[in-house]
């Protein structure tokens, strides 16, 4: 488990949103990307983490955190 401090955001003349650290799919294996601080320009409101989802197919696919 790995338990992450959300920081104070930096002063910056532009907002910014916590974007949390996730877990990632490499193809073959998963590494830690570390939260930090992205524009709020440009993202939604909603952090989508990672996931396995079904493809057309019958067969799964990892689906990579994103903004909704």
């Amino acid at each position: 488990m790995i338990v992450e401090v959300v920081p104070k955001p930096p002063v910056s003349p532009t907002p910014l949103i916590w974007q949390p650290g996730h877990w990632d799919w490499t193809g073959n294996g998963y590494v830690w990307r570390p939260g930090e601080y992205v524009p709020k320009q440009g993202h939604g409101d909603l952090w989508m983490p990672g996931y396995w989802g079904a493809t057309p197919s019958g067969g799964t696919a990892w689906q990579p955190a994103h903004w909704l």
